[in-house]
């Protein structure tokens, strides 16, 4: 994205909170159950399965990516006279995930809740979880063994003034803030949410299970990123800021986030 040229006078110009993104899935799911009873012995499951074991990995690229303004004084004038200039907020994202997932179970029973009301209870195999049980539950199983890789290469973030004869800026404002590069790659991924609502008499159990196996490579690289601010010549009575501007990669083999909430 390429900014205006030219110069300003008394006037203001932004290029502010754009975004680009690149996203990759081997697998991607949101799965969401909502059950509601009165009385009785009512019981409720959600079961996510994900495997990505197919031939090719999952790749994103988000690169050659350019955010940038570039003012040139002309003559005995200024770039930015009494003017304000901003390239701020603006990302640049790449996200590849072998498996993620969104599970949700809302569950409310009414006043003479008669089901399942011991502690829940979990099934192995090899060391795996393969089932549960209670009165609510959520299991999730997900296995990676591909690669997967999130690249963020060869992004810019600019703001250029070239000077006239007399300066590049005279009582302007020039930030270069809060710009960010970004490359998280996770083998499995997953939230899980189970809300609860009992009235009065009788509490069910419930359960989250989560088991991923991840024996894929996985990779995050955010390289060859530039945050740059160049004024060419004075810059008399200004304020030139470039600040919170942030790269990061973050590589993950297995991620879960499980919350259980609610009451009686």
């Amino acid at each position: 994205i390429a900014g205006a040229t030219g110069s300003l006078l008394n006037s203001q110009t932004s290029l502010d909170n754009n975004t680009t993104s690149a996203a990759a899935f081997g697998n991607s799911g949101t799965n969401s159950l909502t059950v509601a009873a009165t009385d009785g012995s009512i019981s409720a499951a959600l079961n996510n399965v994900q495997s990505n074991t197919g031939a090719g990995g999952v790749l994103a690229v988000a690169a050659a990516d350019s955010y940038g303004l570039a003012l040139t004084g002309s003559g005995s004038g200024y770039a930015a006279n009494a003017s304000s200039m901003s390239v701020a907020g603006n990302t640049t994202t790449a996200v590849a995930r072998g498996n993620a997932a969104t599970n949700t179970l809302n569950y409310t029973v009414g006043v003479a809740y008669s089901g399942f009301a011991t502690d829940p209870t979990a099934t192995l195999a090899g060391g795996a979880i393969t089932g549960t049980t209670g009165g609510a539950v959520i299991l999730n199983a997900q296995t990676n063994t591909q690669s997967v890789d999130a690249v963020a290469d060869d992004n810019s973030y600019t703001v250029a003034l070239a000077a006239g004869s007399s300066g590049s800026a005279l009582n302007s404002q020039v930030s270069l803030a809060n710009n960010t590069t970004s490359a998280f790659a996770f083998g499995n991924s997953a939230t899980n949410t189970l809300t609860m609502a009992t009235y009065r008499n009788g509490i069910p159990s419930s359960a989250i299970a989560t088991n991923q196996v991840n024996s894929g490579a996985v990779t995050a690289t955010a390289t060859s990123i530039a945050y740059t601010m160049t004024p060419a010549g004075n810059v008399s009575g200004s304020a030139l800021r470039s600040s919170g501007n942030m790269t990061s990669a973050q590589a993950i083999g297995n991620s879960s986030v499980s919350t259980i909430g609610g009451g009686n």
